[in-house]
């Protein structure tokens, strides 16, 4: 069990050093509402062409949504790039060695390399997810169609994000919400314990 003074330590390394008052309120309500319409919009445009793989597309307008327009066209270039990464790593493997274990790592390697050789740090991870999803998801080693799905619904979700941000940044103009500058917070490393606070 945790003693009292150590479980406010953890909170110190997953807290944001930052202030919560009306504007940070007002950036939180802002933010809410460009999910949900983001969201919404994927949802209701999957179910009209009668598709039921939205997922990726939302995942995609979740994680791309950010405080700031510049974050968001950051977050959506990473993302889609480091799919396209993955995407192809896992079409190229599967395609001409199959889809077992063995390729499964082999690709997960390759995408690593790929990455560096990109200096695509950022999207690192989450192109080994891709590869991860792409084939180990692929039904009947139908690899090279679970790749495309994916980084189509991705581009697809990515854009939504965007379009919505564009307005959302015309609605935060209009009602003259100037918020606290959240860039700088959102990229902000977890601060270190004080382990001399304690």
């Amino acid at each position: 069990m945790l003693e009292p003074h150590e479980r406010f330590a953890i909170f110190r390394l997953i807290q944001a050093d930052r202030p919560s008052n009306r504007e940070t309120l007002q950036t939180t309500a802002l933010y809410a509402a460009q999910v949900v319409l983001a969201v919404t919009l994927l949802l209701v445009g999957y179910h009209l062409w009668s598709s039921h793989a939205a997922l990726w597309a939302v995942v995609s307008a979740i994680m791309v949504v950010q405080p700031a327009m510049e974050q968001s066209i950051a977050t959506s270039a990473v993302r889609i790039a480091a799919n396209i990464v993955g995407g192809m790593c896992g079409i190229i493997v599967g395609h001409f060695l199959g889809n077992g274990v063995w390729q499964f790592l082999l690709a997960l390697v390759s995408c690593v390399f790929f990455c560096e050789l990109m200096k695509l740090d950022l999207g690192l991870r989450t192109a080994c997810v891709s590869v991860a999803v792409i084939m180990l998801r692929s039904e009947g080693g139908k690899v090279v169609s679970t790749a495309s799905d994916r980084m189509i619904d991705v581009f697809i979700g990515c854009v939504t994000a965007l379009c919505v941000q564009l307005i959302a940044e015309r609605v935060r103009k209009k009602l003259g919400w100037h918020g606290p500058d959240m860039s700088a917070v959102m990229n902000q490393p977890p601060r270190a314990p004080d382990v001399h606070s304690a």
